[in-house]
């Protein structure tokens, strides 16, 4: 518990640091997982994600494209409170943030992830956990700089049912080596979500993310409404 008070600390005090811009910008999240068994206590994800945003003179978080990717994930479970995970390969196809009306015609960059996480899961209180993720992504663009970022997520979920679990989470974003020096901070997201588990392998995520974050092409910090939408499809296991 020392260590999460701590890392909740270091948010909000980075956090006093982030001036919000005058901008607000509205985006779309969709993600579709299917998680597959391979061997004992391994499993592998196949990820594809869709982000639509605004345009400019609209708030429809529908109207244009932002990002489509792909990416796979292979988990290891030492026991049911640590998950270590690491991808080999993630393609992402970015447009730009729209800020202006230029903005719309420029074409999108691809990029290129190779990451790793530890999930660490801590029993609280009843049905209660704090779950705490670091993270770091290699990221290889086409027309810019190697990155090497950190992320960090604390996050408190509640078992309310069988089928349904809702949750919040404050994640840091930061880029650790490579690119601008000055921009040092990337991203902050605070989400809170439910999902739903519509079958025994099927599960369901709604939920809302309040993302602030400075652009590599911009000196100002834009915020983001998102809508998340997940849907995430778990095959069973072989019995033994």
């Amino acid at each position: 518990m020392r260590t999460a008070r701590y890392v909740l600390l270091v948010f909000i005090v980075l956090k006093m640091h982030v001036r919000l811009a005058a901008q607000e910008h509205y985006d779309a999240w969709f993600r579709t997982t299917l998680s597959v068994p391979v061997v004992d206590r391994f499993r592998a994800d196949i990820e594809l994600q869709h982000r639509r945003q605004n345009g400019m003179g609209n708030n429809d978080p529908f109207h244009k494209k932002l990002t489509t990717s792909g990416r796979v994930w292979v988990h290891y479970r030492p026991n049911e409170n640590v998950q270590l995970s690491f991808s080999p390969i993630g393609y992402f196809s970015s447009y730009r943030l729209i800020q202006t009306y230029a903005d719309e015609k420029i074409d999108p960059n691809w990029e290129c992830r190779i990451s790793g996480a530890a999930e660490l899961r801590r029993h609280v209180f009843k049905k209660i956990y704090l779950i705490t993720r670091p993270a770091f992504e290699y990221r290889i663009f086409e027309y810019a700089d190697d990155l090497l970022r950190g992320r960090l997520k604390v996050q408190m979920k509640a078992n309310l049912h069988s089928k349904v679990n809702v949750a919040a989470y404050e994640e840091l974003l930061c880029n650790l080596a490579g690119g601008d020096s000055r921009h040092f901070w990337d991203q902050n997201r605070l989400c809170a979500y439910v999902e739903y588990s519509v079958l025994k392998d099927l599960k369901v995520t709604i939920g809302y993310m309040r993302l602030l974050r400075q652009p590599m092409s911009s000196a100002s910090t834009t915020t983001e409404n998102n809508l998340i939408f997940n849907v995430i499809f778990q095959l069973p296991a072989k019995d033994k």
